[in-house]
Order: structure tokens, then sequence, then C-alpha cells
């Protein structure tokens, strides 16, 4: 009779382990599915925090200036998505980029005025430092 319960106990200690891995496979399953989502909403992040840098920089520099802000980040966005090659070759153009120096600058804001010594050139003063 005590062989026959041991056998019980062990056939119910079998059939629990096979519960409790097939409830364990089932969550590692779904925490696995869940691992490859995250990692897709991740790149989406990580491609829009970049288009947006990107664009920002483009900005500064008065690069597609005429294009809306919201615009010009969404098809960053989409070109890192589609052709990152491409998205990282732009990303490092935009860095070599110089700003808009020549937009608020000009040669020969102040003038000799009145007694001085003559006329200077504009040359002449840029090489003085009279520039604004």
């Amino acid at each position: 009779m005590s062989k026959m319960i041991e056998q019980k106990k062990i056939a119910q200690v079998l059939q629990d382990s096979a519960t409790a891995l097939v409830k364990v496979a089932s969550e590692r399953d779904a925490l696995v599915a869940e691992d490859a989502d995250l990692k897709v909403k991740l790149a989406a992040y990580r491609n829009r925090m970049e288009a947006e840098k990107v664009a920002m920089d483009m900005r500064e520099k008065g690069l597609n200036a005429d294009i809306p802000l919201d615009d010009l980040v969404t098809a960053l966005e989409k070109k890192a998505h589609e052709d990152p090659e491409h998205f990282r070759i732009l990303k490092e153009a935009v860095g070599l980029t110089g700003p808009d120096m020549f937009k608020t600058a000009s040669v020969g804001g102040k003038t000799g005025g009145g007694g001085g010594a003559g006329s200077d050139s504009d040359f002449e003063r840029f090489i003085l430092g009279d520039v604004s």
C-alpha cells in the first residue's frame, strides 16, 4: 500500500512539474514577445530623437528654414527608418555645415565721421576690426 501511495505522489509531482513548465514557458514566450515589441518602440524613439536633433541643427545653420519643423522632423525620421546609412551621412553633413554667418555680418558698419584720417577702404576697416 505504501508503494501505491509513493507512486501516486510521484505521478502528482510529475503532473505538477509539467503544468509548471508549461506555465513558465508561456510566460517566457509572452516576455520575449514584449521584449521584441519594446525593442521596436525603442528604435523608433531613438530615430525620432535623432531626427529632432538633426532638424534643430539644420535650423540653427539656416538649412531648410522654409519647411515647418514638424514636417522636417517627420521627413528625417522616415529617412532614418528607410535608409539608415543615408541618414547617417546626412547627419554628418549637417554637422560639417557652418552656421549662416553672412546673414548678419557686413563690412564697414562704422565710418570715420568728420575730421578723421580720411576715407579708409572697406578692406582696411575690416582688417582693423570695424565689422558690424
